[in-house]
């Protein structure tokens, strides 16, 4: 006989799944059930499915899975390469004080994710908004890996790089090159940002942002098999080890992988 969900383990829920200072806050099953069993050991994969589906939030910004066969990246170490792309926000700019992009960072070992709100893709606006989201985190990483849009490529872009000593590499944008972990984190953060719309019936992103974003740091990731803010210089070398020997298990039958060196 099949158990209801009961009226204690939805509060649980739904102070989990629709409290932008949760890690859980408007993520899937997996992330939402490791999260809830912390609180309530009770409750069961069949209860967290059932809460979700119970959402309109959750079954409206469902994610439509699309897989790509991309090389793996491999990092040398905490932060020494992150890779940026840009968010677009332009349609509900007026919502948001007239910001219609984010800067989107992510630490490609850590899976860590940098965000600061922008204006306009103009140079001085991107020099600006770098500089805020470097003093925020106090790290400039070694390299950065970007698309070559011209926000990423203007000379007083170029010359802003060079003055950190950050090394700036521009990829192709095809599926298998270009910034794709990036990419990623930036469709995680509008899935969890989408919900948090239709759930609050509003589309104001800039003053929730960081949270959403802490939100998803301070989630289990299965990459790397723990959560993106635990990776510290301690355990960098062991998580690189990890990812690197992965890698070349998974792609064994590929001799470059064999003999590169990371």
């Amino acid at each position: 006989m099949a158990v209801t969900l009961t009226n204690k383990k939805i509060i649980i829920l739904d102070k989990l799944y629709k409290n932008v200072n949760s890690s859980a806050c408007f993520t899937s099953l997996e992330p939402l059930l490791l999260s809830a069993r912390k609180v309530d050991k009770n409750i069961s994969r069949q209860d967290v499915k059932d809460y979700l589906s119970s959402q309109n939030v959750n079954t409206l910004h469902r994610r439509v899975v699309r897989k790509y066969k991309r090389m793996p990246t491999l990092a040398p170490g905490l932060h020494t390469e992150w890779q940026a792309d840009l968010s677009v926000f332009n349609r509900i700019s007026k919502q948001n004080q007239g910001y219609k992009y984010l800067l989107v960072c992510i630490d490609t070992l850590s899976r860590q994710i940098f965000v600061e709100p922008v204006k306009s893709k103009h140079s001085d606006n991107m020099i600006n908004a770098f500089r805020r989201l470097f003093s925020r985190t106090k790290v400039v990483p070694w390299k950065l890996l970007t698309d070559q849009g011209l926000e990423f490529t203007a000379k007083q872009v170029q010359k802003y790089f060079k003055s950190l000593d950050m090394e700036h590499f521009s990829m192709l944008t095809s599926p298998l090159w270009h910034a794709g972990m990036a990419e990623r984190a930036n469709r995680s953060i509008k899935e969890r940002l989408y919900r948090y719309f239709t759930e609050n019936k509003t589309l104001k992103w800039v003053d929730v942002i960081q949270k959403i974003v802490n939100s998803i740091n301070n989630s289990f990731n299965s990459s790397i098999g723990m959560r993106p803010t635990d990776v510290n210089f301690k355990n960098a070398e062991k998580l690189r080890q990890l990812l690197k020997n992965r890698a070349i298990e998974t792609h064994a039958s590929s001799s470059q992988w064999r003999r590169k060196k990371f």
